[in-house]
């Protein structure tokens, strides 16, 4: 037997007991620290985690040996430092998740609690798992979600919404695949999955983990198309998760989280019940809207006038594009009416070319000085639509720019005032008025809630005009109410318009042969779109079209297509009461 040196003797013996003890220590340590997460519900407690933490400790076990071995060897420093880095890392780990939340972006108390969000425009919502879950302010798609948990990023975004049949929705899903399966930069197969959710809709799910080259990390994404029968739409959706750690458990941790989170979101979408459109969010970004929606709005007249508002219009007439912005201007009329007027027009684009050059606006003086003799109209204080003044000066202007001859210009006279003619203007005039205003005038409906019914108006002349009226309240979001109205008429309605005009033309002409039968067959129907403020209809946005057909007894066939669609600057409005003290 070799005798110990003196260096041996004085070197400190490895004791395996106190080394077992030292090393029990670091494990014991990790599982506590996780098992108060779970408690809390910042984690998910499953089998997979089970697994992660149990090769964590197995780690967490190897590294405090060491340590063990080190002190008791005297190599303090190089102990030290190991220890330091591992409860340093354990306690990052511990601290972040306590204060972030679950991987599906849950927390505890009332933030765990799931909220809805409601797209009451489509007639539907989906689900978001927490309050950790926040809207985004400008969003990439119709809306987009995030969350950001344990340091990794998630976003939920909703991409589009398709009026499909149930035959479109599933001769889609090959190329929504397709999509997945020709992902770049792939690091595994997609996974697909088809079913039928909680609500009953059909849909196709699809996730796939995959490394963006440009960022150098590897991003978790999936997506869902869901087909909702009553509503005949597809909608469509999209999730990426962004892994931020490398070590096993917090891989482990990223996986289920992504996976439970774009699951719970993607295939959360259902039909929205006409009844569940004015209940509470409960989250606080839509709760204040929400409140608002659930008591019935005034929907009054209530610009409180002088008021002139700045408003830019695209218009589409029988393919002919035009974009200009002009002037709203509602002052005090006679007695307690009020008196609306159109003025300092300006053309912006005509076919998409800009037309804001000196040259452009030369050329177009003599359109710009006819927009100045546009008749103003009169409306009561409630905002109902009265009558138009009669623009002599319209008319006479009309003459000259097309050189009638004498004879031409009195019968163009005549016929301007007969009263088919007038009463035609006057129709006209008001139809702004009502896609802006009065259409909504003692709005009846609540959100999601649609009401079909026929009318019939009786024509100056003394005619019936009968028509078939569906009325629609599409969303109520962020104070605004996204309203619709659709109007159909038949052949038989636009022949009873369009007799007396054809005897007036023919009267003024110095004719009297009218026919007996003036329309064949034909159909006319004008849509108007409103996003207005119910308590006062300000609107922000307003749509109007007009599409008619007819065919004529000889067999020849008319069409008119006329788009109009306002978009409303009230930041840069005059008056409106923003002069006025508060109360």
């Amino acid at each position: 037997m070799t005798p110990l040196s003196a260096s041996d003797r004085d070197r400190p013996k490895f004791s395996w007991r106190r080394g077992l003890l030292h090393a029990l220590g670091a494990p014991a340590f990790i599982v506590a620290a996780v098992v108060l997460l779970v408690l809390k519900g910042s984690v998910p407690s499953s089998k997979l985690l089970a697994n992660s933490v149990a090769s964590l400790a197995g780690e967490a076990f190897a590294i405090g040996l060491l340590v063990s071995f080190l002190f008791q060897k005297r190599r303090r420093v190089v102990a030290w430092i190991l220890a330091g880095g591992m409860v340093a890392l354990a306690a990052f780990g511990f601290i972040n998740g306590w204060r972030s939340g679950g991987a599906t972006g849950g927390a505890s108390g009332r933030d765990a609690e799931p909220w809805e969000y409601r797209v009451e425009k489509h007639g539907f919502s989906l689900t978001l798992p927490s309050s950790s879950w926040r809207p985004f302010q400008k969003p990439r798609h119709i809306v987009d979600f995030g969350a950001n948990p344990f340091g990794a990023a998630m976003l939920a975004g909703l991409v589009s919404v398709e009026a499909q049949t149930r035959e479109e929705f599933r001769s889609s899903i090959p190329d929504f695949k397709a999509e997945f399966e020709r992902s770049p930069d792939a690091l595994d197969n997609p996974v697909f999955k088809e079913g039928a959710s909680e609500s009953g809709s059909p849909y196709v799910f699809a996730s796939i983990n995959k490394r963006v080259a440009s960022a150098g990390k590897e991003t978790y994404l999936a997506g869902s198309r869901t087909w909702l029968e009553d509503r005949g739409i597809t909608v469509t959706m999209r999730f990426e998760g962004q892994r931020a750690y490398q070590s096993k458990l917090a891989q482990d941790l990223e996986t289920q989280g992504f996976e439970e989170a774009s699951r719970a979101i993607l295939l959360s979408v259902k039909p929205l019940a006409p009844s569940a459109a004015a209940a509470p969010s409960r989250h606080p970004r839509v709760k204040a809207a929400a409140d608002r929606a659930g008591k019935r709005p005034a929907f009054r007249f209530d610009w409180l006038p002088p008021c002139r508002v700045p408003v830019t219009e695209a218009t589409t007439v029988k393919g002919k594009a035009t974009r200009m912005r002009y002037f709203v201007a509602v002052r005090p009329g006679k007695g307690k009416n009020l008196e609306v007027r159109l003025e300092d027009f300006a053309f912006l684009e005509m076919d998409g070319q800009n037309v804001t050059g000196p040259e452009w606006q030369e050329r177009l003086r003599p359109a710009l000085d006819m927009t100045s003799t546009i008749p103003a109209f009169e409306v009561s204080p409630r905002g109902e639509y009265l009558k138009a003044e009669r623009s002599d000066e319209m008319i006479e202007r009309i003459i000259s720019e097309r050189k009638m001859p004498d004879d031409e210009a009195n019968g163009y006279r005549k016929l301007m005032a007969s009263p088919s003619v007038e009463s035609a203007m006057q129709a006209n005039i008001g139809g702004f008025w009502a896609s802006w205003v009065e259409a909504w005038l003692d709005w009846d409906l609540r959100p999601g809630e649609t009401k079909e019914e026929p009318i019939v108006r009786a024509l100056p002349h003394g005619g019936r005009f009968p028509m078939r009226i569906r009325r629609q309240f599409l969303a109520s979001e962020n104070g605004y109410a996204t309203l619709q109205q659709t109007a159909t008429a038949s052949g038989a309605a636009l022949a009873a318009v369009i007799a007396p005009l054809a005897k007036d033309a023919a009267k003024a002409a110095g004719r009297t042969d009218v026919p007996a039968q003036l329309i064949k067959d034909g159909q006319q129907v004008t849509t108007m779109l409103v996003e207005t403020d119910p308590e006062t209809l300000r609107p922000r946005h307003t749509h109007s079209e007009a599409h008619q057909r007819m065919t004529f007894p000889d067999g020849a066939e008319s069409a008119h297509d006329e788009v109009r669609d306002v978009q409303w600057d009230w930041d840069s409005a005059e008056g409106c009461g923003q002069d006025r003290p508060d109360p």
